[in-house]
Order: structure tokens, then sequence, then C-alpha cells
């Protein structure tokens, strides 16, 4: 997602899209929150 990387920051808005066979689309507009005791998530 690009959290570690801080290409992602908390309270910003993300748009997902995607499209399959014939006219199937959907789509999601979602507004990242992260918890602040938690933070930033470790690692793998």
């Amino acid at each position: 997602l690009g959290i570690r990387e801080g290409k992602v920051q908390n309270g910003q808005k993300i748009l997902m899209y995607g499209f399959g066979a014939g006219l199937t689309q959907a789509g999601q507009l979602i507004e990242l929150n992260l918890d602040h005791q938690v933070g930033i998530p470790t690692p793998y």
C-alpha cells in the first residue's frame, strides 16, 4: 500500500478501481485512518 514507504499518509483519501470482462467494473473511495496508538505498521 505504500504506508511503510511514506507514499500514503494518515488522513489521505485512496481511490481503488477495477474492471473485468465485458462492462463489469467497481470502485471504492476510502479515507485512511490509522489508530494513533498503533501508528505505522511494523515490517513483516
